[in-house]
């Protein structure tokens, strides 16, 4: 059977959390498991070839967090979190785009993770109307 060759090279340890599709003037926000955030605009992103390593673009402060997602700021949105204890949060996008580089946005337990992000668009009130 044909292989072909992968897009991304990873390490043992690593696996794939997300893709965006965005335009180069767009940003990103990279998440943990452990709560922290980091925008990043996609043209600082460099380039890589078919079946390179690509960049480190998370500083984790433990060595036991890891890439939790990866989305595309969208003015008007927020994002919607839930973890491993049931809570659930929702922060505006904005906000989170502002932060300083890995930056914790909620306040979690010793062995609490954020499990699942999602976009959730802001509905104006007179569109319910």
């Amino acid at each position: 059977t044909a292989q072909s060759q992968p897009a991304l090279r990873l390490r043992s340890e690593e696996q794939l959390v997300g893709c965006v599709a965005t335009p180069l003037t767009a940003k990103v926000i990279l998440l943990s498991n452990q709560g922290y955030a980091k925008s990043l605009p996609v043209e600082a992103i460099r380039p890589t070839r078919l079946g390179g390593l690509g960049m480190q673009g998370f500083q984790f402060v433990s060595r036991t967090d890891r890439l939790c997602c990866l989305l595309p700021v969208r003015d008007h949105y927020y994002l919607a979190m839930t973890t491993n204890h049931d809570r659930v949060a929702r922060l505006p996008m904005a906000a989170i785009a502002a932060l300083q580089p890995e930056t914790p946005i909620l306040q979690l337990l010793a062995d609490e993770q954020l499990v699942d992000v999602a976009l959730v668009q802001q509905v104006m009130e007179q569109c319910l109307e």
